[in-house]
This record gives C-alpha cells, sequence and structure tokens, in this order.
C-alpha cells in the first residue's frame, strides 16, 4: 500500500538575494532559477542546490512588465552553459549567453510573427530542443524562437 508520508520532500532555499531588491522568477530550465527585480534593473541566475547566484550584466534596454521570459541550456556546446531570452510585446528582444557574460541585441522578431504581442511575465516559455515556445493572445497562438539559429515564428 502507498503511504504518502514516506515520500520526503526537499525544500532548498535561494542564496542570498538581494534583500533591497523585490525579485520574482521567471524563467528556469536544468536546475537554474532566472528572477528579475521589480523594478526591473537586474536578472539573476541562481542555482538553489548548489546555493550559487549571480547578478547579469546589464541590458541595452530597459526591461518592462509586458516582457516574456525564457532560458534554454546550450546543449550544443562541450561548454555547457546557458542562455536567456527576454521578448518584449513590441517584437524587441535580447539574449544573454552565460559563455559570453553579456546580452546581444539581436534587433526585432521577424516580419512573419504579428505584433504587438500579447505576452507578460505568466507567458510561460517552454524550452524544447533549443527552441522556446511562448503562450499568447490576441490571437490566442504559440510564438516560438529557436536560441541557435535565431529564427522566431507564430505557429
Amino acid at each position: 500500500m502507498y503511504d504518502p508520508s514516506s515520500k520526503k520532500w526537499h525544500h532548498p532555499t535561494n542564496p542570498a538575494l538581494p534583500t533591497k531588491l523585490i525579485v520574482l522568477p521567471v524563467a528556469s530550465i536544468g536546475g537554474l532559477v532566472c528572477f528579475l527585480d521589480i523594478g526591473h534593473r537586474s536578472f539573476f541566475v541562481s542555482n538553489p542546490l548548489t546555493q550559487s547566484f549571480k547578478e547579469l550584466p546589464a541590458r541595452s534596454v530597459k526591461v518592462w512588465s509586458r516582457v516574456a521570459v525564457g532560458m534554454t541550456l546550450n546543449e550544443d556546446s562541450t561548454s555547457g552553459g546557458y542562455k536567456i531570452l527576454w521578448v518584449g510585446c513590441e517584437g524587441e528582444y535580447e539574449v544573454y549567453d552565460s559563455i559570453k557574460n553579456s546580452w546581444a541585441r539581436l534587433g526585432n522578431m521577424p516580419s512573419t510573427i504579428k505584433l504587438p504581442l500579447s505576452l507578460n511575465f505568466k507567458s510561460q516559455a517552454v524550452s524544447i530542443d533549443g527552441t522556446l515556445y511562448f503562450m499568447r493572445t490576441d490571437p490566442d497562438g504559440i510564438v516560438s524562437y529557436n536560441m541557435v539559429t535565431g529564427y522566431g515564428s507564430n505557429l
């Protein structure tokens, strides 16, 4: 017979996130959690199991609340690492590469994607084989972005 009390849950704590900021978890993958402070000044990446914590470099543009954030692991790289994508409602976006420790502003989403996007922090991204998929509304659908090729599309 199954005994639910026999299961033990581990609740790792986040390493010392800045106390003067209010941060929200906005994406995760492979045990890493990406946070964004409410003032939209900085992204942070944490590994709760190893208690590691890192503030990412500043971006070239300010991130507003109407953005979606996703993460992928660099599976095609022998050096590991991860990438973070934030995309705004007007199609602007930047990609952070942990190997380079920098953000790249690659432009706007291609013209095949209907703008404006109805996105927010609740537009949870799903990462499959280096491609991020975001739910969108108005019209309902899915926006995808391949982190390796840099190609985005509507589904």
